[in-house]
Protein backbone atom coordinates (compact mmCIF):
# COMPACT_ATOMS: atom_id res chain seq x y z
CA UNK A 1 0.00 0.00 0.00
CA UNK A 2 2.75 2.52 0.91
CA UNK A 3 4.31 1.69 -2.26
CA UNK A 4 1.61 1.97 -4.37
CA UNK A 5 0.89 5.38 -2.64
CA UNK A 6 4.22 7.13 -2.97
CA UNK A 7 5.59 5.23 -6.06
CA UNK A 8 8.45 3.75 -5.27
CA UNK A 9 8.97 -0.25 -5.68
CA UNK A 10 9.60 -1.85 -1.88
CA UNK A 11 13.65 -1.94 -2.29
CA UNK A 12 13.67 1.48 -2.77
CA UNK A 13 11.36 2.42 0.00
CA UNK A 14 12.47 0.47 2.33
CA UNK A 15 15.97 2.80 2.28
CA UNK A 16 14.28 5.95 3.11
CA UNK A 17 13.23 7.57 6.12
CA UNK A 18 9.90 9.24 7.04
CA UNK A 19 11.88 12.89 6.42
CA UNK A 20 13.17 11.63 2.74
CA UNK A 21 9.36 11.56 1.48
CA UNK A 22 9.39 15.61 2.48
CA UNK A 23 9.53 18.08 0.09
CA UNK A 24 12.82 18.55 -0.97
CA UNK A 25 13.16 22.52 0.92
CA UNK A 26 11.92 20.61 3.96
CA UNK A 27 13.94 17.75 4.93
CA UNK A 28 16.94 19.93 6.80
CA UNK A 29 14.54 21.89 8.97
CA UNK A 30 12.29 18.09 9.86
CA UNK A 31 12.82 17.47 13.79
CA UNK A 32 13.12 14.31 15.22
CA UNK A 33 9.57 12.92 15.36
CA UNK A 34 8.50 12.17 18.98
CA UNK A 35 6.61 8.75 20.42
CA UNK A 36 2.47 9.57 20.19
CA UNK A 37 3.22 12.51 18.01
CA UNK A 38 -0.07 12.73 15.32
CA UNK A 39 0.34 15.63 13.00
CA UNK A 40 -0.38 16.39 9.24
CA UNK A 41 2.31 17.42 6.90
CA UNK A 42 3.43 17.62 3.07
CA UNK A 43 4.83 14.51 1.69
CA UNK A 44 6.48 14.41 -1.82
CA UNK A 45 5.58 11.48 -3.72
CA UNK A 46 8.27 9.90 -6.63
CA UNK A 47 6.96 11.89 -9.33
CA UNK A 48 7.25 15.03 -7.36
CA UNK A 49 3.39 15.50 -6.74
CA UNK A 50 2.64 16.42 -3.13
CA UNK A 51 -0.20 15.62 -0.71
CA UNK A 52 -1.51 16.44 2.65
CA UNK A 53 -0.14 13.12 4.75
CA UNK A 54 -1.18 12.25 8.56
CA UNK A 55 1.45 11.00 10.36
CA UNK A 56 0.65 9.03 13.99
CA UNK A 57 4.26 7.76 15.11
CA UNK A 58 4.71 5.09 17.83
CA UNK A 59 7.31 3.80 20.03
CA UNK A 60 7.99 0.44 21.12
CA UNK A 61 10.27 -2.67 21.94
CA UNK A 62 10.71 -5.32 19.11
CA UNK A 63 12.78 -8.19 19.90
CA UNK A 64 13.84 -6.17 22.91
CA UNK A 65 15.14 -3.46 20.16
CA UNK A 66 13.94 0.13 20.36
CA UNK A 67 11.34 0.26 17.22
CA UNK A 68 9.20 3.11 15.76
CA UNK A 69 5.81 2.73 14.03
CA UNK A 70 4.92 5.14 11.48
CA UNK A 71 1.13 5.04 9.85
CA UNK A 72 0.75 7.39 7.31
CA UNK A 73 -3.28 8.40 5.85
CA UNK A 74 -3.34 10.87 2.33
CA UNK A 75 -5.94 13.45 3.79
CA UNK A 76 -5.46 15.06 0.64
CA UNK A 77 -9.04 15.12 -0.52
CA UNK A 78 -10.47 15.31 2.86
CA UNK A 79 -8.38 18.53 4.07
CA UNK A 80 -9.59 19.95 -0.04
CA UNK A 81 -13.68 19.10 0.93
CA UNK A 82 -12.93 20.30 4.37
CA UNK A 83 -11.42 23.91 3.13
CA UNK A 84 -14.13 24.29 0.33
CA UNK A 85 -16.80 23.61 2.91
CA UNK A 86 -15.25 26.55 5.50
CA UNK A 87 -15.12 28.60 2.13
CA UNK A 88 -18.75 28.02 1.48
CA UNK A 89 -19.85 28.80 5.19
CA UNK A 90 -17.45 32.04 5.28
CA UNK A 91 -19.10 33.13 2.20
CA UNK A 92 -22.63 32.25 3.53
CA UNK A 93 -22.06 34.25 6.53
CA UNK A 94 -21.21 37.54 4.97
CA UNK A 95 -24.17 37.48 2.68
CA UNK A 96 -26.17 36.92 5.27
CA UNK A 97 -24.85 39.73 7.38
CA UNK A 98 -25.14 42.22 4.44
CA UNK A 99 -28.86 41.29 3.83
CA UNK A 100 -31.37 43.26 5.91
CA UNK A 101 -33.04 40.01 6.74
CA UNK A 102 -32.26 37.80 10.21
CA UNK A 103 -31.20 34.39 8.29
CA UNK A 104 -30.79 31.50 10.75
CA UNK A 105 -29.15 28.53 9.55
CA UNK A 106 -30.33 25.21 11.83
CA UNK A 107 -27.86 21.95 11.48
CA UNK A 108 -31.58 19.52 12.41
CA UNK A 109 -29.06 16.68 12.87
CA UNK A 110 -26.83 18.62 15.77
CA UNK A 111 -29.68 21.33 16.73
CA UNK A 112 -27.21 23.87 16.67
CA UNK A 113 -28.59 27.73 15.12
CA UNK A 114 -26.92 30.57 14.13
CA UNK A 115 -28.19 33.72 13.33
CA UNK A 116 -26.72 36.47 10.83
CA UNK A 117 -27.11 40.31 12.44
CA UNK A 118 -30.51 40.84 10.92
CA UNK A 119 -31.67 39.26 13.95
CA UNK A 120 -30.02 42.28 16.21
CA UNK A 121 -30.92 45.11 13.94
CA UNK A 122 -34.27 44.10 13.52
CA UNK A 123 -35.59 42.84 16.42
CA UNK A 124 -32.79 43.80 19.18
CA UNK A 125 -31.82 40.07 19.87
CA UNK A 126 -28.12 39.22 20.48
CA UNK A 127 -27.42 37.00 17.43
CA UNK A 128 -23.92 35.68 19.43
CA UNK A 129 -26.27 34.48 22.17
CA UNK A 130 -26.15 30.73 22.48
CA UNK A 131 -29.61 30.59 21.00
CA UNK A 132 -31.39 27.11 19.82
CA UNK A 133 -34.00 26.20 17.77
CA UNK A 134 -36.50 26.09 20.98
CA UNK A 135 -35.89 30.04 22.07
CA UNK A 136 -37.05 31.13 18.23
CA UNK A 137 -40.43 29.06 18.86
CA UNK A 138 -40.52 30.60 22.35
CA UNK A 139 -40.52 34.47 20.46
CA UNK A 140 -43.40 33.62 18.40
CA UNK A 141 -46.97 34.94 20.43
CA UNK A 142 -48.31 32.18 22.10
CA UNK A 143 -51.63 32.34 19.79
CA UNK A 144 -49.30 31.42 17.11
CA UNK A 145 -47.05 29.27 18.41
CA UNK A 146 -48.77 25.67 18.25
CA UNK A 147 -49.67 26.66 14.76
CA UNK A 148 -46.61 27.74 13.52
CA UNK A 149 -44.75 25.01 15.25
CA UNK A 150 -46.88 22.32 13.90
CA UNK A 151 -46.35 23.68 10.16
CA UNK A 152 -42.90 23.30 10.43
CA UNK A 153 -42.66 20.00 11.86
CA UNK A 154 -45.15 18.71 9.09
CA UNK A 155 -42.87 19.96 6.57
CA UNK A 156 -39.69 18.92 7.92
CA UNK A 157 -41.55 15.14 7.98
CA UNK A 158 -42.62 15.10 4.10
CA UNK A 159 -40.57 15.82 1.15
CA UNK A 160 -41.34 19.41 1.24
CA UNK A 161 -38.21 21.44 0.22
CA UNK A 162 -39.63 24.55 1.63
CA UNK A 163 -41.97 26.15 4.23
CA UNK A 164 -43.40 29.64 4.45
CA UNK A 165 -44.64 31.05 7.61
CA UNK A 166 -46.73 34.33 8.61
CA UNK A 167 -46.59 35.27 12.46
CA UNK A 168 -45.39 37.87 15.42
CA UNK A 169 -41.86 37.50 16.82
CA UNK A 170 -41.38 39.24 19.87
CA UNK A 171 -38.71 42.02 20.06
CA UNK A 172 -36.15 42.29 22.74
CA UNK A 173 -38.10 44.83 24.25
CA UNK A 174 -40.97 43.13 24.26
CA UNK A 175 -43.26 44.50 21.80
CA UNK A 176 -44.26 42.08 18.51
CA UNK A 177 -42.53 42.55 14.78
CA UNK A 178 -44.90 41.17 11.81
CA UNK A 179 -42.55 39.06 10.44
CA UNK A 180 -42.66 36.60 7.21
CA UNK A 181 -40.38 33.86 7.31
CA UNK A 182 -39.19 31.99 4.56
CA UNK A 183 -37.11 28.59 4.88
CA UNK A 184 -35.43 26.28 2.32
CA UNK A 185 -35.08 22.58 4.13
CA UNK A 186 -31.91 20.90 2.66
CA UNK A 187 -32.56 16.63 2.88
CA UNK A 188 -30.27 13.86 2.34
CA UNK A 189 -30.12 10.70 -0.51
CA UNK A 190 -32.40 9.04 2.05
CA UNK A 191 -35.11 12.21 2.23
CA UNK A 192 -34.44 13.46 5.74
CA UNK A 193 -34.37 16.64 6.61
CA UNK A 194 -30.80 17.74 7.73
CA UNK A 195 -30.78 21.77 7.46
CA UNK A 196 -32.96 24.24 7.75
CA UNK A 197 -31.87 27.55 6.14
CA UNK A 198 -34.46 30.13 6.91
CA UNK A 199 -35.14 34.05 6.48
CA UNK A 200 -37.29 36.45 8.37
CA UNK A 201 -38.63 39.70 7.43
CA UNK A 202 -40.16 42.36 9.20
CA UNK A 203 -43.62 43.66 7.56
CA UNK A 204 -44.90 45.44 10.22
CA UNK A 205 -44.57 48.69 8.56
Amino acid sequence: EATNLYGYSREEFLGLSLSDLLPEQDRGRAAPRPAGLSDTTCHQLKDGRRIDAHVSSYSFLLDDRPSTLSIVQDVTEQRAVRAELEASEERQRIIADMTADAIRDHDLLTGKVSWSTGLRDLFGHDANASIDQAWWGEMIHPHERNAILASLDTALSSDAAYWMGEYHFRRADGTYASVLDNAYIMRDEDGRATRLIGSMVDITQ
